[in-house]
């Protein structure tokens, strides 16, 4: 019997036209992980958001790569990837060194504000990441309807959610969780 092996390579290796990047989309949509495109984005779109930029030049998929190729706050790995089933592509969740169990939480990346995100994991005493996950796990947040974040502030934080967290609260929520918990403070 063969072996086959699951594991097929791809290249990061791939020729330019000669011209301007902002004019080679052919190779604008070759450009792979979280740090290239975050690299190329200023290229294509000097002095542009990130945001918009992504949008407008990069594929889904890139945006995908974009939004979801964050370390867990867990074991520090890129929990998030790849994986082909069936031959169709798909981002799925697998801890590469086999440490965070998927079963009872999952990972998401959360976009909030920095500035707010800061101010509680400093009054906390630890890193951001883990701030927002001991909230999380310690305190029952509700739904917060009506709350609209500033987009120019967000970044992109990655938490391990129950699945009733990952379904049930938005970015929004746990945002105006953050801040309750900022106004509890200042007042109590």
């Amino acid at each position: 019997m063969e072996a086959r092996s699951n594991v097929t390579l791809l290249s990061n290796v791939y020729l330019r036209a000669e011209c301007d990047v902002r004019e080679d989309v052919r190779f604008q949509q070759q450009v792979r992980g979280r740090e290239a495109l975050l690299r190329l984005l200023p290229m294509v779109e000097p002095g542009g958001h990130v945001e918009s930029a992504a949008r407008r030049y990069l594929t889904g998929w890139q945006r995908a790569e974009l939004g979801w190729q964050t370390r867990c706050a867990e074991c520090n790995a890129y929990p998030f990837g790849p994986v082909r089933r069936k031959g169709v592509r798909h981002l799925e969740f697998r801890c590469p060194r086999r440490v965070c169990p998927a079963s009872s939480t999952t990972t998401r990346s959360l976009r909030l504000n920095q500035t707010v995100v800061e101010e509680v994991a400093a009054r906390m005493g630890m890193p951001a990441f883990h701030a927002i996950t001991k909230l999380l796990h310690d305190r029952d947040i509700r739904p917060a309807g009506g709350y609209v974040q500033d987009r120019k502030e967000l970044c992109y934080y990655p938490v391990r959610l129950s699945w009733t967290q990952y379904y049930s609260l938005s970015d929004e929520d746990i945002e105006a969780e953050l801040k309750r918990i900022l106004r509890e403070e200042r007042h109590g």
